[in-house]
C-alpha cells in the first residue's frame, strides 16, 4: 500500500507541474477558443491517469520520482524534487526530522508513510462515498419527473436546470420555466451532450478523489467545471446576434444556482462562474485564425514538454565527468570534491592523469560503477557508485581489489595462501565489501585449514573448484585513461633522452640518469616501437639487465614498464615478450610469451616447454611438451614454436645514444 501511495504521490507532483503550466496558458490564451482550455485540462488527467511516459529531451518535469520508495529505509531520508535550491533545503529538515535512531527497530517514515497511505484511502473513500450519495438523492428526487421530448424531462421538484446521468444523461427542466428561456437551456445542454461532458465531468472529479491531497487539483477540477461551461456557452452563441446573446446572458443570471458543494454531477445549467459566463457571452467575437493556430500549437507544446519524462540520467556519463575532474563525487567523509583535488588515505593526491580505470556493474543491479586505479605508488583503487543522480565514492587499497573480474567478483588482501573472494553490496550511499569465499592454505594441512563458502564450511574439493570457476571468469577490461592530447611525443622523447624532460614514476618524477645511472662514458641503445597499438611508440631503454619502456599519456612522459630478461630472453618486433629458459643442451625448454596492454598489464600470455624423456638432447615423440601447462602432442608443440618463438627481434631499428665525459 506504501509503494502504491508514493507512486501516486508522483504522479501527482509530475502532474502539478503540467497544471501549472496550463494556468499559465489560461491568462496568456485568454482570447483563445475555450475547448481548447477543455483540452488542455485533458492533457492535465492524461499525466495523473498514466503511471508511466517515454522519455524526451523537451521535457520540463524536473523529476518523475520526487519520493523515492527508498526512502522508508534509507539512513539519510533526502527528496529530489529536480530542483537543486528545493533540495538543498529540504533534505537537511527532512534528514533532521526523519532519520533513523541507531537504536531503532524501524525508521520513523516505515510508520509514517504507511499512517499517510491509509489517509489516504480514507479520503478517497470518503469523496467518493459523498457523490455516490448525492447522485442517488438525485435520482429520487427526479423520479417523478414527466418526458417533455427527446430525453428533455420536466419536474416540479427542479430548481434549475441540468443534465444527469452517464451511460444514458437527460436534461430535466423545472416546471416554472419561462418560455423564452427554455430555447437556450436546452442548446445549452444539448451542446454538453455532444461534447461529452457528461463523461468528462465526472472523469475529472475521480482523479481529484484520488489525489485530493493536492491542492492543485483541486483548483484544476474548478477551473475544469468553469472552462467546462464556457466552451459550451461559447458553442451555442457563436452563431448568435448580439440581441440573442443578450437574451442568453440573461437566462444565465435567471437560472443561476447558489452551490456551496463541489461534486461529479450534475451538469447545472447556471451552476459555476455566471458572472465570468455573462462577460465573455456578452463580449464573445470569433476568434482569429491565428489566434486558434497559436493556442493549438501551445497546447501540443504543453503536450510534449509535460506529458513526456526527463532522459533518465546516463550514470556512466557521469561517472566519466567524476573521472574526467568535470563533476565532484561525494568522499566517505560527506565532502563534495573533485577527483584530482582528492587526498587518498595515504596522504597524497590522486594523480592528474589516473593510469587506468573500468565500467563494471559491481553489485549486479544492472547499472555500471567506476574503478580507477587512481595511484599506482600508493597503490589505492577508488570505487563511484551513483545514487539519486550523485556520485559517491569509496577508497580500497591496491590488494583490497584484485583480480577484478567482469561480474564484480575480485579477491581481496590475497597473500601467504590466505585468500578472500569478494564482491561490493552498495547501500544507498554506503558500500560493503560481503565475502563470497574464503580458503586458508597456510596450515598445508587439509584438516586444519579453512575453507567456507557463502559462509558455510566447505570441503578442501569444493574450494578448488570454486577457485577454478573463479579463475575461468574473465578478467575486467581496463581503459588507460587519456584526454586525447599527447602533444609532441617525439620532442618530450628526445628531451628524456638528453635530460631535460622528466618523467613520471608514480608520484615522484624522474630524469633518465636516476633509471640508468650517472656515470659517464657509457652509452645505451634504445628504440621506438608502438606495443600497443595505440598509434603511440613507446620509447624503449636497454640497459642490462633491463628495459625500461615510456610513454606519452596526455602530453606527460610516464614510465611504462620495466622488463628484466635473462640471457635467452626476447623484447620481439611485434611488441612481445619471449623470455626462454634452458635449451636442448640442458634437455628442456621453457619459453614465456606475452603481450602489455595501454597500462603495461599482461594482455595475451603463452607458455610452451619441452622435457627430454629420454636423455638424448633430441626433440622426438617420446618427449612431453606442454602449451600451458597442458600436455599436448608434439605436431601442436612445433606448430606454437613456430607462431610465437620464431618471431623476429634482431631487426627491431636499435639506436645507441652516448654519454661522455663532462
Amino acid at each position: 500500500m506504501a509503494d502504491i501511495f508514493l507512486k501516486l504521490v508522483n504522479m501527482s507532483i509530475s502532474a502539478s507541474w503540467l497544471v501549472l503550466a496550463v494556468l499559465l496558458l489560461r491568462l496568456l490564451l485568454k482570447k483563445a477558443p475555450k475547448w481548447i482550455t477543455v483540452l488542455l485540462w485533458g492533457i492535465v488527467a492524461v499525466r495523473l491517469i498514466c503511471p508511466v511516459s517515454f522519455e524526451s529531451v523537451l521535457s520540463l518535469i524536473p523529476s518523475t520520482e520526487t519520493i523515492s520508495p527508498e526512502i522508508m529505509t534509507d539512513q539519510t531520508p533526502q527528496i529530489n524534487t529536480g530542483i537543486p535550491v528545493i533540495d538543498d533545503t529540504a533534505n537537511p529538515v527532512i534528514n533532521d526530522s526523519f532519520a533513523p535512531e541507531p537504536s531503532a527497530s524501524a525508521n520513523p517514515l516505515q510508520i509514517l508513510i504507511p499512517i499517510a497511505a491509509y489517509v489516504w484511502l480514507l479520503g478517497v473513500a470518503a469523496l467518493l462515498v459523498y457523490t455516490a450519495v448525492s447522485y442517488l438523492r438525485l435520482r429520487r428526487k427526479v423520479s417523478t419527473a414527466v418526458l417533455l421530448r427527446d430525453r428533455i424531462f420536466q419536474s416540479e421538484a427542479v430548481v434549475s436546470p441540468f443534465v444527469l446521468g452517464i451511460v444514458k444523461p437527460k436534461i430535466y427542466l423545472p416546471f416554472s420555466m419561462a418560455q423564452q428561456d427554455m430555447a437556450h437551456v436546452i442548446a445549452h445542454e444539448q451542446a454538453h451532450l455532444r461534447r461529452k461532458d457528461h463523461l468528462w465531468k465526472p472523469l475529472g472529479f475521480l482523479l481529484l478523489a484520488l489525489h485530493w491531497f493536492n491542492p492543485l487539483i483541486w483548483v484544476g477540477y474548478v477551473l475544469l467545471c468553469r472552462d467546462i461551461e464556457l466552451a459550451c456557452d461559447e458553442k451555442v452563441v457563436k452563431y448568435l446576434p448580439y440581441t440573442q446573446k443578450a437574451d442568453y446572458a440573461q437566462t444565465l443570471l435567471t437560472c443561476s444556482v447558489n452551490r456551496r458543494m463541489i461534486s461529479a454531477c450534475p451538469l447545472a445549467f447556471g451552476e459555476v462562474g455566471v458572472k465570468n459566463r455573462v462577460k465573455s457571452v456578452l463580449s464573445y467575437k470569433k476568434p482569429a485564425f491565428w489566434l486558434i493556430l497559436t493556442a493549438v500549437l501551445a497546447s501540443i507544446a504543453a503536450a510534449l514538454c509535460f506529458l513526456t519524462d526527463p532522459i533518465a540520467l546516463n550514470k556512466d556519463a557521469l561517472l566519466l565527468g567524476v573521472l574526467d575532474n568535470e563533476k565532484t563525487f561525494i568522499s566517505e567523509a560527506g565532502e563534495a570534491v573533485y577527483l584530482q583535488a582528492y587526498t587518498l588515505g595515504g596522504g597524497a593526491k590522486v594523480e592528474t592523469v589516473p593510469q587506468k580505470y573500468a565500467l563494471v556493474d559491481l553489485d549486479g543491479d544492472g547499472t555500471n560503477e567506476l574503478v580507477v586505479y587512481a595511484s599506482p605508488n600508493y597503490g589505492a583503487y577508488l570505487v563511484f557508485h551513483v545514487y539519486r543522480n550523485k556520485v559517491y565514492g569509496f577508497e580500497f587499497e591496491e590488494k583490497a581489489l584484485t583480480q577484478l573480474k567482469e561480474d564484480g567478483t575480485f579477491v581481496q588482501n590475497e597473500s601467504a595462501g590466505i585468500s578472500c573472494y569478494a564482491t561490493l553490496r552498495f547501500e544507498k550511499t554506503k558500500c560493503t565489501v560481503v565475502e563470497q569465499a574464503y580458503k586458508n592454505d597456510i596450515l598445508q594441512n587439509y584438516a586444519n585449514n579453512e575453507y567456507r563458502i557463502g559462509g558455510e564450511a566447505v570441503t578442501f574439493d569444493t574450494m578448488y573448484e570454486f577457485t577454478q570457476e573463479f579463475g575461468n571468469k574473465a578478467t575486467v577490461r581496463w581503459t588507460a585513461y587519456s584526454d586525447g592530447t599527447n602533444g609532441d611525443y617525439m620532442a618530450i622523447y628526445n628531451a628524456f633522452l638528453d635530460n631535460r624532460q622528466l618523467a613520471y614514476e608514480g608520484w615522484a618524477r624522474k630524469t633518465l640518469s636516476s633509471y640508468i645511472g650517472t656515470n659517464t662514458g657509457y652509452g645505451i641503445s634504445y628504440t621506438l616501437y608502438d606495443m600497443t597499438g595505440d598509434g603511440i611508440p613507446e620509447l624503449c631503454i636497454d640497459y642490462s639487465p633491463s628495459m625500461h619502456f615510456f610513454t606519452v599519456k596526455n602530453g606527460q612522459l610516464h614510465h611504462w614498464y620495466t622488463w628484466t630478461y635473462e640471457a635467452d630472453s626476447y623484447f620481439l618486433n611485434n611488441g612481445a615478450f619471449l623470455n626462454q629458459m634452458g635449451s636442448l643442451s640442458y634437455g628442456r625448454m621453457i619459453c614465456d610469451y606475452y603481450t602489455l596492454d595501454p597500462n603495461a598489464a599482461i594482455k595475451f600470455r603463452i607458455t610452451f616447454s619441452w622435457y627430454d624423456q629420454n636423455d638424448d638432447n633430441k626433440q622426438d615423440s617420446q618427449d612431453s611438451y606442454y602449451v600451458n601447462g597442458e600436455l599436448v602432442s608434439k605436431t601442436e608443440y612445433d606448430r606454437v614454436v613456430e607462431q610465437y618463438e620464431d618471431i623476429g627481434f634482431s631487426d627491431i631499428p636499435w639506436n645507441y645514444k652516448y654519454f661522455g665525459a663532462t
